[in-house]
């Protein structure tokens, strides 16, 4: 969700909180509350915390306000303690709470204590923020085609509403397939955003387009895996993966019985050199490992 748009749904949610219960708090901590979304990031960090003993049944909204605050200027680790301490948020920051809390443990490398935050909040059938399920395809490793389905059925007119999280919908789930190893659903998800959404998502656009073309070759479409890496060795030649792509386009060409020469040639020049290898973050897979439901290493998924 765009910085703006963010600021927006938290406010109204602070808002509608106030307006619910007029008299149930002194006034102090409302106005420190609403106070800092007219402050710089940092000070309404440090006018937050001086105010969070006062807060009273306020402090998940303090919570998830320091959270959000934190994580928008890259402190995760300062974001993960606030988020920590929430212990049972309202049903009204439920979904933005888990959001942030997944957040903060993937930034920081606890993939599978996020996926069990995020899990957990989508299992409860209440979730209403699309951004939670993104949060949970970024770092989903099962379950992913069951779960895109209670997305589709969640938000039927997403595409036309938020076409951009539509978009990493279908991104992020394909990754996740690809983790899963149900390539099905990969090649089902990465062709929705291959190529009519890549203009809008240019750094994420070689990576789909490498995913897509690896599971078309997983699934035996050795014509398609072709046609697709060969878009993307055209397009990204640099692109690290590269090398990778061309040795599985030359595979998938024989396999085609398409000439495999060209491909081969193109990744003899790819191939990484001892001394200077931008190519080599993610190993290409052996032989035998690409015969079986083995996915890439989890370095290899950028999100």
């Amino acid at each position: 969700m765009p910085k703006t748009a963010s600021c927006v749904v938290h406010s109204v949610t602070i808002l509608a909180f106030l307006l619910a219960f007029p008299g149930s708090l002194a006034a102090d901590p409302r106005d420190d509350l609403l106070a800092a979304r007219a402050l710089p990031a940092r000070e309404a960090v440090a006018h937050l915390e001086k105010a969070l003993p006062r807060a009273g049944e306020l402090q998940p909204w303090y919570l998830l306000e320091l959270a959000r605050l934190e994580g928008e200027q890259g402190n995760w680790s300062k974001s993960l303690s606030w988020s920590s301490r929430q212990t049972a948020a309202p049903e009204e920051i439920a979904d933005q709470a888990a959001r942030w809390h997944g957040e903060a443990l993937y930034k920081l490398g606890k993939t599978g204590e996020a996926r069990s935050i995020l899990k957990s909040r989508l299992d409860s059938g209440k979730t209403a923020d699309p951004q939670v399920y993104l949060s949970w395809f970024r770092v989903a490793d099962e379950g992913t085609a069951a779960r895109l389905s209670s997305f589709d059925a969640a938000f039927p007119s997403l595409r036309q509403t938020d076409p951009a999280a539509w978009a990493l919908s279908r991104y992020l789930s394909g990754l996740s397939a690809v983790r899963e190893g149900d390539w099905k659903q990969a090649v089902d998800s990465l062709s929705r955003f291959t190529p009519d959404q890549e203009a809008g998502f240019p750094d994420l656009a070689p990576w789909s387009r490498y995913y897509l073309a690896y599971s078309q070759y997983r699934l035996g479409l050795w014509a398609d895996s072709v046609r697709t890496f060969t878009g993307y060795l055209d397009g990204w030649n640099s692109h690290p993966l590269s090398w990778q792509g061309a040795t599985t386009a030359a595979l998938a060409a024989v396999q085609a019985g398409i000439d495999p020469l060209p491909l081969a040639e193109r990744a003899v020049r790819l191939a990484p050199r001892a001394r200077k290898s931008p190519n080599r973050p993610c190993s290409r897979p052996r032989s035998s490992s690409i015969k079986r439901n083995t996915p890439p290493p989890a370095k290899c998924f950028p999100a």
